[in-house]
């Protein structure tokens, strides 16, 4: 009965473990392509942050038509993040003042020199 008890007890643990380990940021989303470009660098920083942080780009490039997911640490409060890109030719392109507590997914797209984003 004891060996029952513990072991209903590490189940319910190691639940509740994976299940807080789990969750997604409140800013997390996910980032398509659709620029015509390869993305070689991504970066996102806080709209309030006069330099930008690290490239966050998972892979080593985001071609056009492929799409990646962007996670946050789930302690992040901010919610406006202004996001870069840099293609491979080193040209950049800035979508700024993003909510991205309201956002989940957002497509880039660049044509005829001109940005925008579609966001859901």
């Amino acid at each position: 009965m004891k060996k029952q008890f513990l072991f209903a007890l590490v189940s319910i643990f190691l639940f509740c473990v994976m299940t807080v380990n789990a969750q997604d940021s409140k800013q997390d989303f996910t980032l398509n392509n659709a620029t015509g470009l390869s993305i070689d660098q991504l970066y996102i920083s806080p709209c309030n942050v006069d330099e930008w942080q690290e490239d966050v780009l998972g892979v080593e490039i985001l071609a056009d038509g492929e799409s990646c997911k962007i996670s946050f640490h789930p302690s992040t409060e901010e919610c406006k993040f202004d996001l870069k890109i840099i293609d491979a030719e080193g040209d950049e392109i800035i979508w700024e003042d993003l909510n991205l507590c309201e956002i989940f997914e957002v497509t880039l797209y660049w044509k005829d020199s001109k940005a925008w984003a579609e966001i859901k």
